[in-house]
């Protein structure tokens, strides 16, 4: 086989090879509001009104891979009916803005729990959020 051919077909396998490795898909952050101060999940943090609460928003920040930020539209106290779930999602934030006053409510963790929630991942903030 000539030197010419021999290359060109060490570049096709070549060419074949890198077309078929996989395509690393791209990892976006999202933006959850919460709009509700119950404390419900239905598996739908949606943006109608009361379409979100705390706690679908971050079982729906830990379902995305990417930094998520949680904010919120209202003012008010949020009191779990039992412990929030815990914030996995690497660089995600929680925060209530200078614009909304929210008070998560101890009353049900004294009896059952001793902590709101559970930071287990790295690089997340809280900010502006009383407990």
């Amino acid at each position: 086989m000539p030197l010419r051919s021999r290359h060109l077909s060490l570049a096709v396998l070549f060419a074949l090879l890198v077309a078929a490795l996989p395509v690393a898909q791209p990892v976006f952050a999202a933006s959850f509001v919460v709009n509700s101060l119950a404390d419900s999940d239905d598996g739908n943090c949606t943006t109608s009104t009361g379409g979100c609460t705390l706690r679908e928003a971050i079982n729906a920040a830990n379902a995305n891979a990417g930094a998520d930020t949680i904010t919120f539209s209202l003012s008010g106290t949020i009191a779990p009916n039992s412990q929030l779930p815990d914030l996995s999602g690497g660089g995600d934030t929680i925060d209530a803005g200078t614009a909304h006053n929210i008070v998560l409510s101890a009353r049900i963790w004294r009896q059952q729990v001793r902590r709101p929630m559970a930071c287990v991942s790295h690089r997340r903030t809280i900010r502006f959020v009383a407990w």
